[in-house]
Formats: structure tokens, C-alpha cells, sequence
């Protein structure tokens, strides 16, 4: 996960969207309530985007079950949801009448696209050089 982040920050990545992924075993294994284990985990993953300089602002939480579909897709009034969470309140309304996102799709669609310089040529940074003996 750190080394996902700093790539992240590297490419210059301002917003994030972090899933907390498998809560659904949380409430099977643990008993602490999922809104203590989402909140800690949430805590441990800012904890990180804080040492690359990202705003609280900047990060959507949300908890999900891949595997029940819990918080992925909307489905409308269908949407399954943790009952813990109250959404993620949007800092800026760009919906109509959306002021709190629930799913990973939701996130997704509020996000603003980067701007891209088409203009200028392509820099990519260079994390590490492999290299492979006898291949060049």
C-alpha cells in the first residue's frame, strides 16, 4: 500500500478514493464494531497520504464488500449500504441533490479529470531500472 501511494504521489495524483475493502469478515471475526475498524483503518491509510502532502479534503473513504456488492455499484434504492456510515459529505455540490457519496461509483463520477497538456511532450518518472544480465 506504501508503495502504491508514493507512485501515486510521484504521478502527482491530488485525490484519492480509499476503499476499505472486506468488512464484512471484520463483522464476522472481530468483535469491535465495524465503525471502529473502518475509522482505524481509515486513520492508518491518511496516516500515509499525510506524509505526501495530501489533504484530508482530498480523500473519499468508503467501506465496502466486493464480495456481497456492498457500497461498489448504485443501484438506486436497492443500493446496499453500511448502516454505520452516513456517506462521504461532498465539499462541493456538483449533482443536484447529491451531497453525500455512498459507492465506488458515485466517487468516481464526482471526480474531476485532470487537466492533460497535450501540448507539451510526455514525462513519465522512473521509479527503478531493472536490469536483467545478458539482455541488455
Amino acid at each position: 500500500l506504501k508503495t502504491h501511494l508514493t507512485l501515486a504521489g510521484i504521478l502527482g495524483s491530488k485525490n484519492f478514493i480509499v476503499c476499505i475493502n472486506k468488512l464484512d469478515e471484520v463483522e464476522i471475526k472481530n468483535e469491535n464494531s465495524l465503525e471502529t475498524a473502518f475509522e482505524a483503518a481509515c486513520e492508518a491509510v491518511f496516516k500515509l497520504l499525510k506524509r505526501l502532502g495530501v489533504k484530508r479534503e482530498a480523500v473519499v473513504f468508503l467501506p465496502i464488500s466486493a464480495l456481497k456488492g456492498i457500497g461498489v455499484f448504485n443501484d438506486g434504492e436497492k443500493t446496499e449500504k453500511y448502516n454505520f456510515f452516513k456517506g462521504y459529505k461532498v465539499p462541493e455540490v456538483r449533482t443536484p441533490g447529491q451531497t453525500h457519496l455512498f459507492t465506488v461509483e458515485e466517487a468516481i463520477d464526482y471526480q474531476n479529470a485532470p487537466p492533460r497538456p497535450l501540448d507539451k511532450p510526455l514525462r513519465m518518472p522512473i521509479s527503478s531500472i531493472a536490469h536483467v544480465p545478458g539482455h541488455g
